[in-house]
């Protein structure tokens, strides 16, 4: 484990109940940005490569049944508005997403046009009040025609923070 690395919270937990919930024949996946390997370890019984979110893009030369990532998702103009005892212990990288937060999330989906097997599927963490954001890049990728629209789930806080994003 490296710099850097999330802290995992309570609310990955719910991430890895969705994708157990869905997996059913799904063996091989690929998680960017492992960090702690906490979902990976998660979901042991499974195929799984896990990557960090530098090496990714080049490293992924296979098809996966799905992806799973935790990446910065946090908008850089809300860093500053952290908890200290977030800002004090956690790496700023692995929380800031860029402007929109979305930097990351973005590329993800769009690696899993090449990677993702036909009926595979992305699990992505996200901010609250990303949803719109990332129905909007939907539209301004024409991913429409490769996913079917992304649907969201609640964590425990009833906040939407989990999307998945089904390939066609």
């Amino acid at each position: 484990m490296k710099i850097p690395v999330l802290i995992p919270r309570d609310e990955t937990s719910y991430l890895v109940e969705y994708v157990n919930k869905i997996i059913k024949d799904k063996k091989k996946f690929l998680e960017i940005g492992c960090g702690t390997g906490a979902i990976s370890l998660s979901l042991l019984k499974l195929q799984l490569i896990h990557v960090d979110f530098e090496n990714y893009v080049t490293s992924c030369n296979q098809k996966f049944d799905f992806i799973v990532s935790n990446p910065p998702y946090i908008p850089s103009r809300k860093i500053k508005d952290l908890d200290f005892s977030v800002i004090k212990y956690e790496d700023i990288v692995a929380l800031d997403g860029g402007i929109q937060g979305l930097d990351l999330i973005e590329k993800i989906i769009q690696q899993g046009i090449n990677i993702l097997n036909q009926n595979g599927f992305i699990a992505l963490e996200t901010d609250q009040g990303q949803k719109e954001l990332i129905q909007q890049m939907f539209v301004q990728n024409n991913w429409g025609q490769i996913y079917k629209e992304p649907v969201f789930y609640k964590d425990q806080y009833d906040v939407e923070r989990f999307c998945f994003i089904h390939k066609k």
